[in-house]
């Protein structure tokens, strides 16, 4: 742990020094505010004892900061996400970041978002209606304390590294289990594919976590994309495991319009004697479920 937190403070240092010597330059800072409001208004059919009529409108999260460029090569990210739980709003920071990119390499620091699951976002691009496969089942978190990289060898290969607290930014544990992990991308277009491993260790036991995936964009009239994830001791719990797979598409209609599909089956591993039952049972039942979106 304390090497660890001295490989960042030299980073800082290094970043800073590096800083100091651009900032000689006649280059003038510029920065912009962020704001984005998810709000909704949503109703079921209700009609029997078992579904009850739901009917309200929401303002669900809002993400309010400011990014600003302070060089050439440095910008600085301060993001605050504001989220409604259960009628009562609850603020965290969710981005507090130094981050530099020069040619093919960028690097961040500080409070980042995290690498495993953020090309597949992007490529599903519908995050306000529903999240990515792995953050919606909590594989990993979107953002965390940590050290990230990324260097592009060539137009098709990417590389990123990234060592995180391993506890998300709703639960910053300066004693947390650290968590190291590596991917690559390729963009052999229209195809793109991604790969993803990482590992976390305590005394007793690793937490180990494999991602893939594979997207097609067929001009900017049609993409379709597919992952598929697997976390064994899950939650550093031994013999639990989750894994599971979510497929998607959208269909550009015009600039205005645009149709999609999605379909997620999350499982979890079945353990004798889970919830008192001699037969083997899921551990992770009510949160296994197939599930489909359309709109």
């Amino acid at each position: 742990m304390k090497k660890t937190y001295y490989l960042l403070i030299l980073l800082i240092q290094v970043s800073l020094i590096s800083f100091s010597q651009e900032s000689k330059s006649n280059f003038i800072p510029t920065g912009s505010p962020i704001l984005k409001v998810f709000a909704n208004y949503h109703s079921n059919l209700g009609g029997n004892n078992v579904v009850e009529l739901d009917e309200a409108m929401e303002l669900k999260r809002a993400y309010i900061g400011y990014k600003a460029k302070l060089s050439d090569n440095y910008s600085v990210k301060v993001v605050f996400d504001v989220e409604n739980i259960s009628g009562r709003y609850n603020a965290y920071l969710k981005t507090g970041s130094l981050n530099y990119k020069k040619k093919n390499l960028s690097y961040s620091l500080g409070l980042i978002s995290t690498t495993q699951f953020k090309v597949q976002e992007n490529f599903w691009g519908y995050r306000y209606l529903r999240k990515s496969f792995q953050d919606q089942y909590k594989y990993n978190s979107g953002a965390d304390l940590g050290i990230s990289a990324t260097y592009k060898f060539s137009k098709i290969i990417i590389a990123d590294v990234i060592l995180q607290n391993g506890n998300g930014y709703k639960q910053v544990d300066p004693t947390g289990t650290y968590r190291a992990g590596t991917g690559a991308t390729i963009k052999l277009k229209p195809i793109t594919f991604r790969a993803y491993y990482d590992l976390s260790v305590k005394p007793d036991v690793k937490m180990h976590s494999l991602s893939s995936f594979v997207g097609y964009k067929f001009k900017d009239k049609f993409r379709i994309g597919t992952e598929y994830s697997y976390q064994l001791n899950n939650s550093f719990i031994e013999n639990r495991d989750l894994y599971g797979y979510s497929v998607y598409s959208t269909y550009i209609i015009n600039s205005e319009i645009e149709a999609f599909l999605r379909f997620d089956e999350n499982f979890s591993n079945k353990l004798i004697g889970e919830n008192n039952r001699l037969e083997p049972q899921p551990w992770n039942a009510n949160r296994d479920e197939k599930i489909g979106i359309m709109g």
